[in-house]
C-alpha cells in the first residue's frame, strides 16, 4: 500500500530567540506549512524503535478527531525514569528518604504530535513572533488544549522511545541502535 506523505523541513525565523511554538507560527504564517491541514511533528533528538507506530499514531488521533472532538494529539511513555537521585528532607534540611533514579509513574510527552487546523489556527492567535522571549507549543498550546480537553494522549510501550537529550543518552541510543543492526 502507498502512503501519501510530505515531508517539509521549515527555517526558523531570523529573530534572537525562537522556540518550537514561535518555529511552528512562523512556518503557518509564511506558507511552509498549511494551516488548513493535519501535521504530524517529530523532533530530531527523539528516536522511535517501532516501525509502526507513526502509522498506529496516526490511527488513533484520527478515530479521537472523530469519536472525541480533539485537536490534537500526543504520543506518551506511561513511566519516565530519571537520571537522577532524589531526596525527601525534613524542615531542618536532613535527609529523610534517598532514591538514585527513580522511576516515576507519570504521563511523559516523547515530543511526537499531531495538530488539526483548530489548534493551529489558536496558535497563530497565542504567539507573538515579536516577543523578545523565545516561545515554546508545550507552554502555550499544550496546555489550552488540555484544559479544554482537545488533546489526546496514545500510550506507547515501553523501550520504543529513546530521548537523546544528553551525551549519555546519546552513546546509550547507540549501543542499543547497533545491537538492533546486528540482530537484523
Amino acid at each position: 500500500t502507498d502512503y501519501k506523505v510530505e515531508l517539509k523541513v521549515c527555517r526558523d525565523p531570523q529573530v534572537p530567540r525562537v522556540g518550537k511554538g514561535k518555529a511552528l507560527a512562523y512556518a503557518l504564517r509564511t506558507g511552509c506549512l498549511n494551516p488548513e491541514e493535519r501535521i504530524l511533528i517529530a523532533f530530531p533528538d527523539d528516536i522511535f524503535t517501532d516501525e509502526s507506530l507513526p502509522l498506529r499514531f496516526i490511527a488513533s488521533h484520527v478515530e479521537a478527531v472523530k469519536r472525541l472532538g480533539v485537536w490534537a494529539s500526543v504520543a506518551v511513555v506511561a513511566a519516565l525514569q530519571l537520571p537522577y537521585g532524589v531526596l525527601e528532607l525534613d524542615p531542618a534540611g536532613l535527609a529523610t528518604k534517598f532514591e538514585e533514579k527513580p522511576r516515576l509513574s507519570i504521563y511523559a510527552s516523547t515530543g511526537l504530535y499531531i495538530f488539526e487546523p483548530p489548534a493551529l489556527r489558536l496558535l497563530a492567535e497565542k504567539v507573538d513572533l515579536d516577543s523578545p522571549h523565545s516561545i515554546e507549543f508545550e507552554n502555550t498550546l499544550l496546555p489550552l488544549l488540555a484544559k479544554e480537553r482537545k488533546l489526546h494522549a496514545l500510550i506507547i510501550p515501553e523501550g520504543v522511545w529513546i530521548p537523546v537529550n544528553t551525551l549519555k543518552e546519546l552513546e546509550e541510543a547507540e549501543k542499543l541502535l547497533n545491537k538492533e543492526i546486528r540482530k537484523g
